[in-house]
């Protein structure tokens, strides 16, 4: 609910603005978006170096970072996807 209510209060700062043609519920929906996929991402990234450490190898920046990109669109594909679906941006 904290969440909520901090994206109530960014969308209520926004919405003067929506009269010049700024998008209020475009924007609010972004900033929801990226501060809860915070958390995954961070968790993605844990995984993956968790993975990386039980197979006993080194760190190399293409090996660690392949895996967690892949991860991070086929996320973003599953989320546009899903607002597609209900309709957002329409």
């Amino acid at each position: 609910t904290r969440l909520e209510a901090l994206m109530e209060a960014v969308e209520k700062m926004l919405l003067p603005f929506e009269r010049f043609g700024v998008p209020v519920e475009s924007i609010t929906l972004a900033i929801s978006l990226t501060i809860r996929l915070i958390p995954l991402q961070l968790a993605t990234v844990g995984e993956v170096l968790d993975a990386r450490k039980a197979r006993g190898a080194g760190f190399s920046i293409v090996a660690f970072g392949t895996p967690v990109l892949i991860r991070s669109i086929r996320r973003a594909r599953n989320i546009g996807d899903a607002l597609l679906a209900r309709g957002a941006g329409d």
